[in-house]
């Protein structure tokens, strides 16, 4: 009896374009409630009441795919932003954001011959480690004023809370 070991079932083209529009809707859905100007979402379980929230983290979780593909990419992006939760606190709607960017970017390079997987990832390193640098560069002392300002814009323009811490 012979078996038969199935390696990379679905095409590489074919997996790149699923990975590209689910990460791209994921992007898109919280576009809606990015940054301060961004709105509030419904989120809305069976058997509880609605829950309106701008967390990333939660509208991710709230969304359900019947792609196993898509339902998979979904569930990478939601264990990413828990992690970000955990360690950050915030970001997760821009952490979405620019994964969709970055992956699309890569996926081009990917696509051009000239560049090899192992090529990509030192490109993608030496970008990170850029970023890095000036992001290190740029601080500053944090004063009452920026507590203020990013107060109010996590707490969505709340002033007494803003004004107590």
């Amino acid at each position: 009896m012979s078996s038969l070991i199935m390696n990379n079932v679905v095409p590489k083209k074919t997996m790149r374009e699923i990975q590209s529009r689910t990460l791209n809707e994921l992007a898109s859905i919280l576009k809606l409630s990015f940054g301060p100007d961004g709105s509030n979402t419904c989120v809305k379980k069976e058997g509880a009441l609605s829950r309106y929230t701008k967390d990333g983290h939660t509208i991710i979780g709230a969304l359900h795919y019947n792609g196993i593909i898509e339902q998979s990419i979904k569930d990478d992006v939601e264990s990413i932003t828990r992690h970000i939760v955990k360690t950050v606190g915030d970001g997760t709607t821009s952490a979405v954001i620019l994964s969709s960017i970055i992956f699309n970017c890569i996926a081009k390079l990917e696509d051009d011959d000239n560049y090899k997987p192992a090529e990509i990832i030192k490109i993608l390193q030496k970008v990170v480690d850029g970023v890095k640098a000036r992001i290190k560069n740029s601080a500053t002392e944090l004063t009452n004023t920026d507590v203020y300002d990013i107060a109010m814009i996590s707490t969505n323009g709340n002033e007494f809370i803003s004004n107590t811490l």
